[in-house]
């Protein structure tokens, strides 16, 4: 199942969309398989672990299969935890605990924690700039 959101990638008073799709498998594996592409830094390979946690303490149970997660446009360097929020509700949606809207213009930066809590991320006003504008 795959589903779409989106987040923004940020470099210094710049911004550009990003489009965050979680594809999971229905194949249930002996092993949790949590892989994201698309150009990510180290913080953002790491977003599996908070992700997780934080799912997890909001009661949400994700069963072991594999979870691939694209960062679009793959040319643009992905940095942060700003993409946690956005992937714990691809992850959601694609497990089918969230409705897909067509033509939403949401643009999603937050970074979760593990204990059920929201934090502000960086460079809110360039993102969103740049969704106001557009692409």
């Amino acid at each position: 199942m795959l589903y779409k959101t989106m987040s923004a990638a940020v470099y210094g008073i710049d911004a550009s969309i990003i489009d965050v799709e979680v594809d999971v498998s229905n194949v249930r594996t002996k092993d949790d398989y949590f892989h994201t592409v698309g150009l990510p830094d180290a913080a953002v390979r790491e977003s599996r672990d908070r992700v997780r946690a934080a799912l997890k303490n909001c009661g949400y149970d994700i069963p072991a299969t594999n979870i691939t997660i694209n960062l679009a446009p793959a040319d643009i360097r992905k940095e942060g935890s700003g993409f946690d929020l956005p992937m714990a509700l691809g992850i959601l949606g694609a497990y089918g605990g969230l409705k897909q809207e067509r033509d939403s213009r949401r643009t999603l930066c937050r970074r979760t924690l593990p204990r059920r809590s929201l934090r502000g991320v960086r460079g809110a006003l360039p993102s969103l700039s740049r969704l106001a504008i557009g692409r």
